[in-house]
């Protein structure tokens, strides 16, 4: 009897210990009143505003009372924010790269304060790029279904190598993308770990860096900080000579903080609490864990070969009218126009998120907007039917005849608007508008109003009286409105025989003159760059010798 009561003492030590690891009971202000439902928190990091604020208001509509909490901190004033279901923190200091970890475990921080517990509730930082691809409910069924964590790690050559420690270990410092989803065990133990940052004074290191000239304020590449390798140094390394990849603090942080580093011993370790990496290989050239989020790094081996990432890229690249844009293989790829068939393939992915989604990202499928668009194709799977209010897509730009015969040009001015330059008619002018079921409605100089719809290959522009106007034969089909690879509007404007003009609505260096045969295109920009390129068949995508690509706006 003696030896069971003994053992049931153990047991209750034992279970409140796991209690206090779980952070039920840590020394960090957590509201552990009573349990509850599981529920999702939202952690929104941002500059100065969420330009995708009503995707993720229109998502969170399905929850229930207490399904979802949204915290956001933003870095400077954010006065867009709708506090109507999100709730926003006091900023604390961060600087880009060396220190959002303290932004992150601010925000961890107020969600802990959330009234009662659950230890399948999770913690997902968002930034403002990000949108959601899947149902809320979906989506939290996936992720409430277990305590465990989601890290994205990198291939190993992403990762730190250590120099060896006292009994000659080498430790490596395990690399993940920064948007991770945590336990509330390991949101606990995130914030009582807060001392790594703050005891270890971050930004003392660096300006002590920065003053022997090894940094360049926020521009600069920050490495690995040792301390969090559990070594009783702490500096940060700089230099071709050291074998450690560069990487920001909060693509460390928090799986040091958890887990440590790990030791160069054997060719894989065990870590518990972390979905997919109950067995993490040391030297994988892939990624591993459990990736969330998807996102497109452009540096060659930085999502691997043949991981989920990867594949979904080449998926999206395939797709009409998508476009991803980079100016550096060490930031990911911007995503900046999107269509239904891209929007779908993200639906269907394994993905729960996307990222970078620009705030100005097109929308090129069946005239909606992006939230539009989600909501059929996100929010209610597929279900609904498309808009056909004024927008995109509008591919009847370029020189056509009217039915004598007589030259004439169609020009889009802007998404949903046209004008038309007859060649010997000025009373046969006119301007109007169109949509992207190919109807266009046109009031022509003399007074006369008509509509037409065009062929399925815009060769044939069919008026409702009758009247049938034929495309110029040898015109150029890429001829109107085009999104370049950063953002911005271009338009070509052809001219017989086989002359074209490139009008940038932003860069005037990147205007140019050339000429076209079919749907090929050779182009000499106002800053001197010569580039060869091809329209594709379908007439919405332009791809430059180069790799660059062009999509239709």
């Amino acid at each position: 009897m003696r030896t069971l009561f003994s053992l049931l003492i153990a047991v209750a030590a034992l279970f409140r210990g796991l209690r206090t690891e779980l952070g039920h009971e840590a020394n960090v202000t957590v509201n552990a009143s009573h349990a509850r439902a599981p529920k999702i928190f939202l952690l929104f990091m941002t500059i100065d505003s969420l330009p995708h604020q009503g995707v993720w208001k229109r998502w969170v509509a399905d929850a229930s009372p207490g399904e979802y909490k949204a915290y956001v901190m933003c870095k400077e004033a954010c006065p867009s924010i709708d506090h109507s279901f999100m709730e926003q923190i006091p900023t604390v200091p961060t600087v880009y790269c060396a220190d959002l970890v303290s932004g992150m475990n601010a925000l961890l921080s107020a969600a802990l304060k959330d009234p009662g517990y659950n230890d399948n509730d999770k913690f997902v930082f968002l930034s403002e790029s990000h949108i959601p691809v899947k149902p809320f409910h979906e989506m939290k069924n996936i992720l409430v279904s277990n305590a465990n964590s989601d890290f994205c790690v990198f291939p190993r050559q992403e990762w730190h190598q250590h120099n060896a420690d006292l009994r000659g270990v080498v430790h490596l410092g395990v690399k993940h993308h920064q948007w991770i989803i945590l336990s509330r065990a390991h949101a606990t133990k995130s914030v009582q770990s807060q001392g790594l940052v703050d005891g270890y004074s971050v930004r003392t290191v660096l300006a002590q860096e920065e003053e022997r000239g090894g940094l360049n304020g926020s521009n600069a590449t920050f490495y690995w900080a040792e301390q969090f390798a559990g070594h009783a140094s702490t500096r940060f390394a700089t230099g071709a000579s050291k074998r450690w990849s560069s990487g920001c603090l909060d693509e460390f942080w928090h799986y040091n903080a958890l887990f440590g580093s790990a030791a160069a011993l054997g060719s894989a370790v065990t870590l518990v609490g972390a979905n997919k990496l109950q067995h993490m290989y040391l030297n994988s050239p892939e990624n591993q864990g459990s990736c969330t989020t998807f996102v497109h790094w452009t540096k060659p081996g930085a999502s691997g070969a043949g991981s989920a990432l990867m594949l979904l890229a080449h998926e999206l690249k395939a797709t009409p009218r998508f476009g991803f844009y980079t100016n550096s293989i060490d930031r990911p790829a911007a995503i900046t126009a999107m269509s239904e068939e891209s929007l779908t393939r993200m639906r269907q992915s394994g993905f729960l998120f996307a990222r970078k989604v620009e705030g100005s990202a097109r929308y090129h499928s069946k005239c909606e907007t992006l939230e539009q668009a989600m909501e059929r194709v996100i929010f209610k799977s597929g279900l609904g039917s498309p808009s056909t209010q004024p927008g995109y897509n509008f591919v009847g730009d370029g020189q056509w005849l009217d039915n004598f015969s007589n030259g004439l040009s169609i020009k889009s001015t802007a998404p949903g608007f046209v004008t038309v330059v007859h060649t010997t008619e000025p009373a046969a002018n006119g301007q109007g508008t169109y949509d992207c079921t190919g109807k266009i409605s046109l009031r022509f100089n003399n007074g006369v109003q008509s509509q037409a719809v065009y062929d399925e290959r815009h060769l044939m522009l069919k008026f409702e009286n009758g009247v049938v106007w034929k495309k110029s034969p040898g015109s150029f089909l890429g001829d109107g409105l085009w999104m370049d690879s950063m953002g911005s509007w271009v338009t070509f404007e052809s001219r017989p025989p086989n002359f074209v003009t490139l009008h940038n609505h932003a860069h005037s260096d990147w205007k140019g003159q050339g000429t076209y045969s079919g749907l090929a295109l050779e182009l000499t920009f106002q800053n001197g760059v010569h580039l060869t390129g091809s329209v594709s068949s379908d007439t919405q995508k332009l791809t430059w010798a180069n790799g660059v690509e062009w999509v239709r706006v």
